[in-house]
């Protein structure tokens, strides 16, 4: 069938739409991809690199139809040359998605080098089909009348894409646990987006949808893997905590010798307090201005909690310049809107790799600081060492059995009896978190909850026991154990959430429990933090019908006009009192007029950590209604608890 030159210029033209719709959609990429905030990080370089590539190739695709239709202007080898350059594009294109994929985990510059050169041969055999494609004809060759075909290793190069694309995929599901979910549906959305068209085109040649399929998947990644504004904190548009891991493992992977510079303002809860949230913004807003000028020539300033930033310098040799420039920065007067502040801050300098070289140690640091501060000097600098290393090796290793724990689920519950001194019976249980792995086992609650409440974990920790300790009771209530309650401890953060009560009675439908199944433990620390919030939690707590019961009581800022402000039906005496009274007469004295006390409000008294015929004895004799304590059991994974209660009904 002949067709004239009109209709084959509109047949050649509609071949090359979709590349030329591809074409405007990089240009987008491109300009979203500039004009947001990034991290210039491997992945990010790459990623770069990844569309600069696809542009070129689309833009090379487009020219070669183009050419193609215009052969008549060009030489034989002209158009050998145009589209072998083209091959050389695509060619490449699969290795880079395939770096790209294999940068997201984060360890594939930590790989041996032999296998990243590994990675490269498939490449290598592609690029050698090209190159001697003018002798061979192996990808594409021109006939004497400039009519292209297909080589004979042409599917050989598309099964090189496809291979390259079944690593991409296997590096995910290898690295899936240093991946987010959303980051893993991205990429197993792009690889189909971009794979799919591919295969159009391999069976359909005068459909070119290559490149319209990777212009959208890139757009997929960009607005996905490669948003980075969960790196950057909002109100100072400085790196958060999260960001400023990344751009230290970047800096760590090149094997520069860094500083981390700590900066923990004083008194930071009394300044938001007093300032209010907006003046305490501009407050940090300030601070971040300060820390970014010039002199002191920081490659990275972040904010990784409220009040606390870490500056990140290369420049060895200012820093004594650096040092200096810190500690004058708050000996003058601060002005902030209306207030003018005398400003103070705790200072700390970290060298890698001379001090230390695990970048986690930087937030332990920062953590101690802004917990001890008491026992430091202001606005001077101090060193890694002037803390207590030991503690900080220990808190080190915690913070890493929690991280471990948190990726792989590796909690347990474990449940501690609470029996009634009258009669002797069982009637309630508290549930209490325990890392599942044996060689966490010496890693206490007392150690890694703390931890957990810096990094947020502690939100899936407590989602985590609710579960179970609400699974559990069900499940003891159906075996024919009458456990009045189960006693579940909320950690201060806990308390502070707006829907915590929803959460927690969502639990109780889900298992066909009453609200008044659970005592929900709450600490004298964490009724300190927000007041307002806490008694209105407290109150919602107590109108949906739960028990509550403020836990370790002795331990903290104990404060009867808090404990009458706030519904609790119970009080737990911490063991510390019991041992006390135990060893004095005076100790004794003090928990007797202790009782009575909480007796006249109409407490129920649990004794905690009783453990002796003694202490069981005298807490009996004070009038303490319950005991919990290793006297009677220590705390029993599900199935021992269970044959605990069953040998104690015999």
């Amino acid at each position: 069938m002949l067709f004239s030159p009109l209709t084959a210029t509109f047949a050649v033209m509609g071949g090359i739409n979709f590349e030329v719709a591809a074409l405007c959609i990089f240009i987008l990429n491109f300009y979203l991809f500039f004009a947001r905030n990034k991290l210039f990080i491997a992945q990010t370089r790459l990623f770069l690199l990844l569309m600069i590539v696809s542009f070129v190739t689309t833009a090379l695709n487009v020219s070669t139809v183009v050419t193609y239709w215009q052969s008549h202007y060009f030489s034989h080898n002209s158009l050998t040359l145009i589209n072998m350059v083209y091959f050389l594009s695509i060619a490449t294109l699969p290795l880079v998605y395939t770096l790209f994929f294999q940068s997201i985990g984060g360890r594939w510059f930590k790989k041996p080098l032999a296998n990243r050169i590994l990675i490269t041969f498939p490449w290598i055999i592609s690029i050698t089909i090209v190159l001697s494609t003018p002798l061979t004809g192996l990808a594409f060759r021109f006939t004497v009348d400039k009519i292209y075909q297909r080589g004979s290793a042409l599917p050989v190069l598309y099964f090189i894409s496809f291979f390259y694309a079944a690593i991409a995929i296997a590096s995910q599901l290898t690295e899936r646990r240093r991946v987010s979910q959303e980051t893993r549906k991205a990429i197993f959305i792009f690889v189909p987006v971009t794979m799919v068209p591919v295969l159009v085109q391999f069976a359909f040649p005068d459909i070119l949808v290559q490149g319209l399929g990777l212009a959208f998947s890139e757009m997929i990644i960009l607005l996905t893997v490669q948003d980075f504004g969960r790196y950057f904190n909002s109100s100072t548009g400085l790196y958060n905590r999260d960001g400023l891991i990344a751009r230290l493992n970047a800096v760590n992977w090149k094997r520069i010798p860094f500083t981390v510079y700590l900066v923990c303002l004083d008194s930071v809860e009394f300044l938001q307090n007093a300032l209010g949230s907006e003046d305490f913004t501009a407050l940090e807003k300030e601070v971040s201005k300060r820390l970014k000028q010039e002199p002191l020539h920081m490659q990275v300033v972040s904010r990784i909690s409220p009040g606390n930033f870490a500056l990140v310098s290369t420049k060895r040799e200012s820093m004594q310049e650096q040092e200096n420039i810190l500690e004058d920065l708050f000996t003058g007067c601060w002005r902030i809107e209306h207030h003018e502040l005398s400003l103070n801050a705790h200072l700390c300098a970290i060298r890698f790799p001379e001090d230390c070289r695990d970048i986690e140690r930087i937030f332990l640091a920062q953590n101690h600081l802004s917990r001890f501060s008491q026992h430091y000097p202001e606005n001077h600098i101090l060193r890694l060492e002037d803390f207590s290393l030991a503690q900080t090796d220990h808190q080190l290793t915690a913070a890493q059995a929690l991280k471990e724990a948190v990726r792989d689920n590796g909690f347990e519950v474990f449940y501690q009896p609470i029996v009634e001194s009258s009669t002797g019976k069982v009637i309630a249980a508290e549930a209490l978190v325990r890392l599942s792995e044996k060689r966490h086992a010496k890693i206490s609650p007392a150690q890694f909850i703390p931890l957990a409440e810096l990094d947020g974990s502690i939100y899936t920790i407590g989602e985590f026991v609710l579960e179970k300790s609400a699974c559990f009771l069900a499940q003891l209530r159906q075996g024919g154990h009458d456990l009045a309650y189960f006693e579940v401890n909320l950690s201060a953060l806990q308390c502070l959430q707006t829907d915590i009560v929803e959460t927690i009675l969502s639990r109780t439908r889900k298992y066909a429990l009453e609200s008044a199944d659970f005592c929900l433990e709450i600490t004298e620390t964490a009724t300190r933090l927000s007041p307002a919030l806490m008694n209105e939690n407290m109150a919602k707590f107590v109108a949906a019908g739960f028990r509550l019961a403020i836990d370790d009581y002795g331990t903290g800022y104990s404060n009867v006009e808090m404990m009458l402000e706030t519904t609790f039906h119970t009080v737990k005496i911490d063991r510390s009192m019991i041992t006390a009274a135990d060893q004095s007469e005076e100790g004794r004295k003090v928990l007797e007029d202790l009782i009575m006390m909480f007796k006249s409000m109409d407490l129920s008294i649990v004794a905690e950590g009783v453990e002796t015929g003694d202490q069981l004895a005298m807490v009996e004799s004070l009038g303490v209604d319950l005991i919990q304590g290793y006297y009677f059991s220590r705390p029993l994974p599900e199935k021992e608890f269970i044959l605990f209660l069953d040998k104690r009904r015999r």
